[in-house]
């Protein structure tokens, strides 16, 4: 989002944000950013569903790496005038790029459609998801009007969440995936679990019962995104060394560079809250040598740098000191 409150571009936030609480509710990681500048570079973007972000003309942010992190159906939407302007490009404006990447189905525009004629996302997501509408079908009932601007561009019968009985609830046919990864022995099972986590969490149950499902659960022991997800809920409830146990077995575990780079930042952050100094500069060290071409290096010597000098390593201070210097931008004389 763009952080606005009160401009006639309101509702494009209003829409996005919209489309986030509903995916929250239905147990998706969401993550809201509603900051006026998108996505930074260094954000680590991983395992990616569901996108919906504005308003750069160009793909921009996580969208540039070589390899960006979508997952088997992803749907991803970027609300520029023209995001379709060029659609057979992986490097021009948002439809092509994104397709490029990775994502599955997309809507973009091939010309000014303005604002009020540009997609209702939160509806559109809210067909897809909760109503069960096929890609096709969700796209064309969130346009306010029929117009050339608006390009669908996926398979228009794509139906992840279409139920056997139009009548059945949403839940139900959660529970319908839940068995059938169960019985096909999926690595997604994973991604179930999360998803009756994040449910319950919302729903109000304690914290307390989900981590108790989790540690019970023996589909964590072996998955880094759970053992990431009972990390978080510890850091949450205060609890941070059991915090840093569960990150810590995260990552010995599998997982994509994204996440990677998401834990170990976490964890370096963690163990210097819990004044683990030491342990903090050795997680930053080690990520600067698995992650070189980390674009946010500055950033990243700016947090090493009262962990060195609070351990009384000089050496290391100098050699930080002059890192920041040949990275910080130097004001013009």
């Amino acid at each position: 989002m763009r952080g606005l409150t009160n401009s006639h571009y309101k509702l494009g936030d209003d829409w996005i944000r919209g489309a986030a609480e509903l995916i929250q509710r239905f147990g998706f990681e969401t993550i809201v950013d509603d900051k006026p500048d998108t996505f930074s570079a260094a954000f680590p973007m991983s395992q990616i569903a569901f996108y919906a972000g504005w308003y750069d003309g160009q793909f921009s942010g996580p969208f540039t790496a070589s390899k960006v992190d979508f997952m088997p159906g992803a749907v991803a939407y970027h609300l520029h005038s023209f995001s379709a302007h060029v659609l057979r490009t992986r490097d021009q404006y948002w439809v092509g790029p994104l397709l490029a990447k990775g994502a599955t189905a997309t809507i973009g525009y091939v010309e000014e459609p303005y604002l009020e004629g540009t997609i209702n996302v939160s509806a559109f997501f809210a067909d897809f998801t909760a109503l069960g509408f096929n890609f096709g079908e969700a796209a064309y009932a969130a346009q306010p009007s029929i117009s050339w601007q608006t390009t669908v561009v996926g398979d228009p019968l794509y139906r992840p969440f279409g139920r056997k009985n139009p009548a059945d609830h949403f839940g139900k046919r959660l529970q319908e995936l839940h068995s059938e990864l169960l019985a096909r022995k999926s690595k997604l099972i994973e991604w179930s679990h999360l998803q009756v986590v994040n449910l319950n969490l919302a729903q109000g149950y304690p914290a307390s019962d989900m981590i108790g499902y989790l540690e019970q659960e023996p589909t964590t022991r072996k998955s880094a995104v759970l053992q990431e997800k009972l990390g978080d809920i510890f850091y949450s409830r205060g609890k941070l060394a059991d915090a840093i146990d569960a990150y810590d077995k995260a990552l010995k575990l599998e997982m994509t560079p994204q996440q990677r780079i998401r834990v170990m930042l976490a964890q370096a952050e963690l163990l210097a809250l819990y004044t683990k100094r030491q342990q903090a500069l050795d997680m930053y060290q080690e990520f600067l040598k698995e992650f070189t071409n980390y674009p946010a290096l500055l950033s990243l010597y700016q947090r090493m740098l009262p962990l060195a000098q609070d351990l009384n390593k000089t050496t290391e201070v100098v050699r930080i000191e002059k890192e920041i210097e040949r990275l910080s931008p130097h004001a013009e004389k």
